[in-house]
């Protein structure tokens, strides 16, 4: 698995949790402690001046704006893997030419 960068961290931590319905678990996925997970999803609603999730001691639930998130947050996701797969790739041409 490949190691988080920052610049897209906050999506995939969005992802993470609502895939598995909490902060917790997400981290756990992420190999990240729930502080981190905490903090991108704070960085995400500052940016968006929006709450995401509601959270409680059973895990976290989407808001309207959470749920309007998750289609962008999917192709963020998307763009940013497809861009390590290009740019991996052109990489290993390069070095073995």
């Amino acid at each position: 698995m490949r190691k988080e960068h920052n610049e897209y961290g906050s999506g995939t931590s969005f992802l993470a949790i609502v895939t598995e319905g909490s902060f917790l678990h997400a981290a756990r996925q992420l190999h990240v402690a729930q502080s981190t997970v905490s903090n991108r999803i704070q960085q995400l609603e500052h940016e968006f001046n929006a709450t995401l999730f509601i959270r409680n001691r059973a895990g976290a639930k989407l808001t309207p704006a959470g749920r309007r998130f998750i289609p962008h947050a999917r192709r963020w996701a998307s763009v940013i893997e497809k861009a390590h797969q290009d740019i991996g790739m052109e990489d290993e041409h390069e070095t073995s030419s």
